[in-house]
């Protein structure tokens, strides 16, 4: 398991491609969204945490029709990362053929740029929420790959992880015979440490010992139904696991 700044790019590009188009409005409610980033930084300890992440603390610049100042409601790093992912899963189909490719809001403001070759994500800091809603993906050539060096550093597995463990209907991402089937592990996830909690390493070593299938794995953990479809649906996103 990485930092976002050492990613590796080893990412299954099968596992992406395999992946359904989420839903159309990915937007979940903040309170909900909320709620579960609060039970997933209480399993992560003490790892010093991007406020970003959780926080709703600062807030993005904006400006009005006559140029001054005004302010709108921020969005966290989970939501962006939320926003980001859907985004890319509903237009994966033709974006190895291009060195970047830029996200950007309704009004054509560059949110982020995702280079294909890398699997790395550069994202613009202090986003509004408003700035998430129509996001869509622009191919553009290498010269238009360059980031801003105080844009934050994440990556696409980074962003799947994420969009699994926090995404609304995101259970659902695990198919169906996925369920019924052994699952086999292939390997950790490049991945920071910060986004992994204690259930995720049992999860992975349980896997490493052999191969599982849902109910054993359901039986062993002890984590709810809906939690573990959530896991192994991030594992599977990112390349971890396929059924034996």
């Amino acid at each position: 398991m990485n930092s976002d700044r050492s990613y590796s790019p080893t990412v299954p590009g099968e596992a992406f491609a395999a992946e359904p188009a989420p839903p159309a409005d990915h937007s979940a409610p903040r309170e909900t969204l909320l709620r579960r980033i609060d039970e997933e930084l209480a399993q992560l300890g003490d790892i010093e945490l991007s406020s970003w992440m959780v926080g709703l603390q600062s807030e993005a610049a904006t400006g009005d029709a006559d140029g001054e100042a005004t302010t709108a409601a921020p969005a966290s790093e989970i939501e962006v990362d939320i926003a980001l992912a859907a985004t890319l899963m509903q237009t994966r189909g033709g974006q190895q053929a291009h060195a970047c490719v830029h996200l950007l809001a309704q009004d054509g403001v560059l949110v982020a740029i995702y280079r294909p070759a890398s699997g790395e994500v550069a994202v613009r800091d202090r986003l509004a929420l408003r700035e998430l809603s129509g996001l869509r993906a622009h191919p553009r050539p290498a010269a238009a790959a360059a980031a801003p060096a105080n844009w934050r550093a994440t990556s696409l597995p980074a962003l799947l992880w994420r969009y699994a463990q926090f995404a609304p209907l995101a259970e659902q991402l695990l198919p169906r015979h996925w369920r019924e089937l052994p699952l086999r592990w292939h390997g950790y996830p490049p991945l920071p440490r910060t986004l992994v909690a204690g259930r995720h390493v049992r999860l992975m070593q349980l896997l490493q010992q052999r191969d599982h299938r849902f109910e054993e794995l359901h039986a062993l953990t002890g984590l709810s139904e809906g939690q573990l479809l959530r896991d192994l649906a991030a594992l599977r996103m990112v390349g971890s696991i396929t059924p034996a």
